[in-house]
């Protein structure tokens, strides 16, 4: 709920293949049947027009809105799971599951990173 003239930020994940550092999470989860909650892909306001449109269809004036993409650093499969699950149980299929998705990417030189989407809008007067 906003006031009139009062200002909004939204930042959502970008589409699933510039998001490897949570695709493989989430596919691991899934393929697992690690239970996710809901059928709705966690990408699905994954680009500008998406998210501008779903902001102006409910009234909010987009002010900006843009891509940032974040790299993460992981040197190692260890590393991520310890990331993701420090201090949790965890289904050891999914951890196997998280740590073969890791090593393929680095095989390949894909990087671990999250394309973000961000607005800034605000509710008219």
């Amino acid at each position: 709920v906003l006031k009139k003239g009062g200002k909004l930020g939204i930042s959502v994940l970008g589409p699933s293949e510039k998001c490897t550092f949570f695709s493989i999470r989430h596919d691991a989860l899934r393929d697992v049947g690690g239970g996710l909650g809901n059928n709705r892909s966690i990408y699905y306001l994954g680009s500008r027009e998406k998210l501008i449109k779903l902001a102006q269809d409910n009234g909010v004036k987009v002010d900006f809105c843009w891509t940032e993409t974040i790299t993460f650093g992981l040197k190692n499969s260890e590393e991520m799971i310890d990331f993701w699950f420090s201090g949790f149980d965890v289904n050891e299929k999914v951890v196997k599951h998280m740590k073969n998705a890791f090593d393929e990417k680095m095989k390949n030189f894909v990087p671990l990173q999250s394309e973000d989407v961000l607005l800034v809008g605000t509710k008219p007067y």
